[in-house]
C-alpha cells in the first residue's frame, strides 16, 4: 500500500478468502493513458484480462507523466493465474 503512495488507510482484507491483483500500465510521458482489468474467467487457470489505452494523436492531453494502476481484491483460487492484455488507442475526434 505504501508503495502505491496512497494516503488512507488500507481496506481491510481476509487473505484466507481473497487476494489482491495490481496492474500497471508503466510511466506514461502525458495524461490520457490507462489501464484496466475488464474481465476474469475461471476455467483450468484464472485468465485476467486487461485493457491498455493510449491517446490518441488528435487528443488533447495533459503534459504531465502518469502512472496507470488499477488494485482489485478478488476470490481466492488455487487456480494459475495468467493474464491476456489488449491495446487500444483512444480515438479523440469530436
Amino acid at each position: 500500500w505504501r508503495l502505491l503512495d496512497v494516503k488512507t488507510n488500507p481496506p481491510v482484507i481476509d487473505f484466507t478468502r481473497d487476494i489482491v491483483i495490481a496492474v500497471f500500465a508503466g510511466t506514461e510521458p502525458t495524461a490520457g493513458y490507462s489501464i484496466a482489468v475488464t474481465g476474469i474467467a475461471d476455467t483450468t487457470e484464472r485468465m485476467v484480462t486487461i485493457r491498455i489505452t493510449a491517446p490518441g494523436p488528435s487528443c488533447t492531453v495533459g503534459q504531465a507523466e502518469t502512472a496507470p494502476y488499477q488494485v482489485l481484491k478478488i476470490s481466492r483460487t488455487e487456480l494459475p493465474l495468467t493474464h491476456h492484455d489488449t491495446a487500444t488507442t483512444t480515438s479523440c475526434w469530436y
